[in-house]
């Protein structure tokens, strides 16, 4: 069996005991975090539907509008409405007509019969952010049949880059086609037009005896 001189043995051991500059240089690997999500909702509130007298004579048309939800747990949301009536009114001796428009920042004023959430980025939520404070600086003009609350919503939904449902009628963007593409998007998904469990079909889920 092979030996080796003390001299061989010193160096092997000065050598063991060295820790080699570079690697006590070498910065560790950083633990990555993850991406903060954040939440888009488009949402929409149907207050009457097309066969429903209000729809006609109380001009029950309803709205539609968007939330932002953010990591932490607080939210934002903004929609467009006619600048009528403290913000609130359509004319309606003259609907077609264009009136100016107005953002409202926060928008509370309804509360959702349908929505859909979507997770997107952080750089998402700001250009969403950016377009939707732009359009509150500059509004431009209110025209129910071509400029609403709806239109607006979908072009905020463009700008998150999220899908977009079926959301008119006959070449006009309205808050009961959006309800209507929002619960048969979400039936599809197995949930209602608010996101909850569809309950299971007649027959399904029952107990055999």
């Amino acid at each position: 069996m092979g030996g080796r001189n003390p001299a061989q043995v010193s160096a092997g051991a000065e050598h063991e005991g060295v820790v080699h500059e570079d690697a006590a240089h070498e910065p560790a690997a950083a633990a990555v975090a993850p991406a903060a999500t954040w939440k888009f909702q488009l949402l929409a509130d149907r207050e009457a539907t097309w066969t429903d007298s209000r729809y006609w004579k109380d001009f029950a048309v309803g709205h539609a509008w968007i939330r932002l939800l953010n990591p932490a747990g607080g939210h934002d949301s903004w929609g467009y409405w006619p600048d009528l009536d403290g913000g609130f009114g359509v004319d309606t001796s003259a609907p077609w007509k264009s009136v100016p428009g107005h953002v409202r920042h926060p928008d509370n004023a309804h509360a959702p019969t349908a929505m859909q959430t979507h997770e997107i980025s952080a750089e998402k939520a700001e250009q969403v952010t950016e377009a939707a404070n732009a359009k509150e600086g500059s509004p431009g003009q209110y025209n129910l049949f071509t400029y609403n609350c709806t239109t607006f919503a979908t072009e905020m939904a463009h700008v998150a880059g999220v899908p977009v449902p079926s959301y008119s009628a006959l070449a006009i963007a309205n808050p009961n086609s959006l309800f209507a593409g929002i619960e048969a998007s979400n039936k599809q998904k197995g949930l209602t037009p608010m996101e909850q469990p569809l309950p299971p079909p007649d027959g399904e889920g029952a107990t055999k005896e």
